[in-house]
Order: structure tokens, then C-alpha cells, then sequence
């Protein structure tokens, strides 16, 4: 084993994944919309990325609220600060009290974790339809690392899987959610650009996003 490869082993999934070579891609893996949804419309949203690396937090958080252009977009590390996030009392209050009509939750899929699932036959994903029963499911994931999936041939290929979901805050139900696959990041905020473009053209492609 060369020092390079000694010292990549030594380094974080997360930080692999930022130093990782080749060309970066983003593909949506699965995804699902409530049909009766129609256009979304909203004009206050609020992006909560899960993770308690702040940095990484915040970067993701401001990159999705610059994806979102005609937007008001809220970063959740500026109204849920650290620990506050896992206090879904006091989530859930703050969130009422901002008047957010959609939230954006993205997070990393635990090795294993195929992403959004269902039922079969069943119209909609399980576990996450309502903001407040995915609420209760998220806390384990703030302590899931951006893990990648490293196959080495005659070079290395690296792989973050996101899941994201969007919910509508009128009713507080989930219209749309999908999980995504990106190859090669080249940093965590090309990751997540890649992966708001990838959500916004299948919002689009399924009538929620002119």
C-alpha cells in the first residue's frame, strides 16, 4: 500500500468522498409524489439538512436555499441551532411559528438503507408520509455519517446516497420524496447542488414544479 492510499484509509467516509477523483454524477434511484399534489407554490420554505457536522450543515442548508431562487428559503441551522434540532417540541413549535408553507429535509442513508420504501401495493412511502412520524425517525439519523460505498477495481469509485423529502406544511403531509445517488462528489456542496438539480427536474417531471 502507497502513503496516499494509507493516509485515504485513515480519513473519514465523508472526507473520501470530498477528496474522491473523476467526474461527478447525480441520479434520482427512486422517488415517489402524491398525485393529488398539484404545483406546490410555496413562498416560505425551510431546508433542515441532518447531520451534526455543522460545517457540512450549514453548507448543504445554503446550498439548498440557493437552488431555490424564487423562494423565501430559511436554513435550519439559523432556526434549529445545534441540539435544538432534536427537540421536536420545540422543532415543531418554531417551525408553526414561522409560517413555512414546505420544508425540505435531506439526510444520509445508512449503509443498508435503500431509501425511500413501500409496502406492497401500498400507494406512498411508509414511515415518513407525516413531517411530525418522520420527525421521530430522523433523530437516530443525526448521528449517521455520510457514508460511502468505496468499489475499487483499477481505480476508486465513491458513492453518497441522500435521501430527500418535501412536505406541505398546511397539512403537514408528505407530496414528495426521493432517494439519489451521486458518483465521484467532488465536495459536499457540489453533492448537494447535484442533487437539487436532480430533485427540481423530478419535481417537475411529475407536475408539482412548472
Amino acid at each position: 500500500m502507497t502513503k496516499r492510499h494509507a493516509t485515504l484509509r485513515s480519513l473519514s467516509p465523508l472526507v473520501l468522498a470530498l477528496l474522491a477523483s473523476g467526474c461527478a454524477s447525480t441520479k434520482v434511484i427512486d422517488s415517489w409524489a402524491d398525485p393529488q399534489a398539484g404545483k406546490l407554490g410555496f413562498k416560505k420554505v425551510l431546508a433542515i439538512v441532518v447531520t451534526k457536522d455543522g460545517s457540512l450543515r450549514r453548507t448543504a442548508e445554503d446550498e439548498i436555499c440557493k437552488n431555490m431562487r424564487k423562494v423565501d428559503c430559511t436554513r435550519g441551522y439559523a432556526l434549529l441551532p445545534g441540539e435544538e434540532a432534536l427537540d421536536k417540541e420545540k422543532a415543531k413549535a418554531k417551525i408553526k411559528e414561522g409560517g413555512f408553507d414546505g420544508v425540505v429535509v435531506m439526510r444520509a442513508l445508512p449503509v443498508g438503507d435503500s431509501g425511500i420504501t413501500r409496502a406492497a401495493g401500498a400507494e406512498r412511502p411508509q414511515y415518513y408520509y407525516s413531517m411530525w412520524t418522520y420527525y421521530d425517525y430522523w433523530g437516530v439519523s443525526w448521528g449517521v455519517p455520510y457514508t460511502v460505498v468505496d468499489t475499487s477495481y483499477t481505480k476508486t469509485v465513491t458513492y453518497i446516497s441522500l435521501d430527500t423529502n418535501v412536505y406541505r406544511m398546511s397539512d403537514e403531509k408528505l407530496v414528495w420524496a426521493g432517494s439519489t445517488q451521486t458518483k465521484n462528489p467532488d465536495s459536499a456542496r457540489q453533492v448537494v447542488k447535484d442533487v437539487a438539480e436532480a430533485v427540481g427536474r423530478d419535481l417537475r417531471a411529475k407536475g408539482l414544479l412548472d
